[in-house]
């Protein structure tokens, strides 16, 4: 591949691993990002409730990782609620799903990040001169002591 072709791959490639990191950033940053309808159970199955009367009794609910809102219906009309991460929504939401979305959300950002630098660096660096002298020396011994899939 000629040289300018690999500069504008490697170029596109980093750009876009940056866009997808600020994506999670961006999709992260937003308040409400979860939508969900509930049904008011007790009020539905009181009255027997379907079809068109089901819609009395049900009602959405938006949250975010860290607080939300919503409108519950239980058949006396709209009543509005807002709930925070503490104590509220480690009801609804399992303490482990919240901490794993957070987690993974900052394990993507920063892996598309140093991919954005990789991709960068191939495309205006030289690559093959870091891999000589102390540098070199330097990141071979880190791969080499990192441990391998059987722990030895």
């Amino acid at each position: 591949m000629p040289n300018q072709q690999k500069k504008i791959i490697f170029c596109v490639a980093g750009v876009l691993s940056f866009v997808c990191a600020l994506g999670v950033v961006t999709a992260l940053g937003t308040p409400l990002w979860v939508k969900a309808t509930i049904l008011c159970k007790t009020g539905a199955l009181l009255v027997n409730a379907s079809g068109k009367e089901l819609d009395k009794f049900t009602g959405e609910m938006q949250y975010g990782l860290f607080h939300g809102e919503g409108v519950r219906q239980c058949g006396l009309g709209d009543r509005p609620f807002q709930f925070s991460i503490f104590p509220d929504l480690l009801k609804a939401i399992p303490v482990s799903v919240h901490v794993n979305i957070i987690l993974f959300s900052i394990i993507l950002i920063v892996l598309t990040m140093v991919g954005a630098a990789f991709f960068m660096y191939n495309a205006f660096g030289k690559p093959f001169e870091s891999l000589h002298g102390p540098l070199g020396l330097y990141l071979l011994s880190f791969i080499s002591g990192l441990p391998s899939k059987d722990g030895v």
